[in-house]
């Protein structure tokens, strides 16, 4: 059977009988030694028990290292007849967990451990401009406060028999601004020149963090009115958005603008122009090039 450090379990050891032999006096069990890892009746359980049933029940000790195999001896007629070992094994704690939110909107958010090994102490730290209610940074649930605008890191640094932890948990405090900056992958002649039905690929360099999901435009630029007062088609186009990156497909030439902004618990971040691109219907048969536009908009010319 299998045992996990930090976890108490309560296991049955029962030996069977098949042939219905008569004449069983006792069983007498043996834990290998007085420190074994088990408890017996809510207590440290001795090397040695006798019982007149052919089971025994017992609890491993959560936080013990190891825990001992289980023999047993079948006296019958008050003599030894048989013995038997069950092999107990030993498992590492399960790894624990922060738990709560990865968004903070209202300046307060209550983290936990899952998984936390019995008698472990934790203790909590975090960066920016966050404190502990009451200064309570210690224990298995703390509440934190933080009503800025900024990515903080939580930590809990666990102490326990079963072993020593640290886990962090990366939070969105409000709404901070979505950085610029994006890699862009097409086929064509130029930094900002591509044919109509080219897939452009573009990559956010810095994404949002703990974005639920981004929504990116297409928009003719510098306005759709421009092109319908010279007479021409809009600019338009597909967008298949994949979160951080998305595929653009262009139906018409003209002149583009990629925009983008991401969504939180909180709700939604700044929208933020991120690159222009001019399309016209020529055939471009000049390989496959990857471009990176940053920062944009710019002071001076890219």
């Amino acid at each position: 059977m299998a045992t996990t450090c930090g976890v108490s379990t309560n296991q049955t050891f029962m030996v069977s009988n098949p042939s219905g032999m008569a004449s069983i006096t006792s069983y007498e069990w043996n834990l290998g030694s007085a420190n074994n890892g088990w408890l017996y009746n809510g207590s440290p359980a001795p090397q040695n028990i006798t019982t007149t049933s052919n089971s025994l029940a017992l609890t491993s000790v959560c936080n013990a290292a190891t825990v001992n195999n289980v023999g047993v001896t079948i006296k019958v007629n008050n003599a030894n007849y048989k013995s038997y070992t069950a092999t107990v094994s030993r498992a590492a704690a399960t790894s624990p967990i922060i738990i709560g939110s990865s968004s903070i909107c209202s300046g307060s958010g209550t983290y936990s451990i899952s998984n936390l090994p019995c008698g472990a102490t934790v203790n909590w730290s975090a960066t920016g401009n966050t404190t502990f209610n009451g200064g309570n940074a210690t224990g298995n649930s703390v509440t934190i406060n933080n009503s800025g605008t900024e990515v903080i890191t939580l930590t809990a640094n666990i102490s326990s028999a079963c072993g020593n932890f640290t886990r962090t948990k990366s939070i969105t405090v409000g709404l901070p601004p979505l950085s610029d900056g994006v890699t862009t992958v097409w086929d064509g002649p130029g930094d900002y020149v591509v044919g109509t039905n080219t897939p452009v690929i573009a990559t956010l360099t810095n994404p949002y963090p703990n974005a639920s999901y981004y929504s990116w435009i297409l928009e003719p630029y510098p306005d759709a009115q421009t092109y319908i007062n010279q007479g021409k088609p809009v600019p338009s186009g597909s967008v298949f958005n994949n979160g951080s990156q998305a595929v653009f497909d262009f139906d018409y030439p003209g002149d583009y603008m990629v925009t983008v902004k991401a969504f939180t618990d909180c709700g939604e971040s700044n929208s933020i122009n991120l690159f222009y691109l001019a399309v016209d219907t020529a055939d471009y048969d000049w390989g496959y090039y990857t471009y990176s536009i940053y920062p944009n908009p710019a002071n001076n010319e890219l």
